[in-house]
């Protein structure tokens, strides 16, 4: 709906959603100008921590602007402030970009979905190996050979989330991935 309708509208929608599933987290669509009356972003983020929400996305194609600093830097000045995790799209996101958001803002905490099976990523391991505060979402698309073991033990498991990618596909991918990875129960 937030895609769809707006950003006000899905905020709404997933909060009330949400309101009778505790084991649901809310996660807020945020715009780099924030949301009506006041366009700020501050007041955007107070009003989502308010709701219960604790985890915002964003979608810079789907509200056609930038991720750089220049247009969004206010946005990340808030949830870094207020350690608030982003969650990215990968697809829609230069690694380029993400290098120079994460110089930016080095206590943003930023969470990289959808990141694809491309083995050793060329572009990711290297910005996991400067930025500490990103994070990969590693989901059924992220089904690599030995890739969860690979991410953890270079980058330990604090540097990754799980996510069951649903409603695009359902968890059991994503599940088999976590469980047959050669991990201690710990780092599971």
């Amino acid at each position: 709906s937030a895609l769809d309708a707006g950003p006000d509208l899905g905020n709404r929608m997933v909060i009330e959603d949400t309101a009778m599933q505790p084991s649901l987290l809310p996660e807020w669509f945020l715009t780099p100008d924030g949301s009506e009356p006041e366009f700020d972003p501050r007041v955007s983020i107070e009003k989502m921590l308010a709701s219960g929400a604790k985890v915002a996305w964003t979608d810079p194609l789907a509200e056609d602007f930038s991720l750089l600093p220049w247009c969004s830097g206010p946005l990340y000045e808030e949830l870094q402030a207020r350690r608030v995790p982003l969650l990215l799209d990968y697809e829609k996101t230069k690694s380029d970009d993400l290098e120079v958001i994460l110089s930016s803002f080095p206590g943003l905490r930023l969470v990289l979905l959808k990141v694809p099976r491309l083995g050793r990523n060329r572009h990711v391991y290297p910005l996991l190996s400067r930025h500490p505060n990103l994070m990969l979402c590693l989901s059924h698309a992220y089904s690599v050979h030995r890739g969860i073991e690979d991410v953890g033990g270079r980058f330990g498991p604090p540097r990754w989330v799980f996510g069951s990618g649903y409603p695009e596909a359902e968890g059991g991918a994503a599940i088999a991935g976590l469980m047959f990875a050669d991990l201690s129960s710990d780092a599971r």
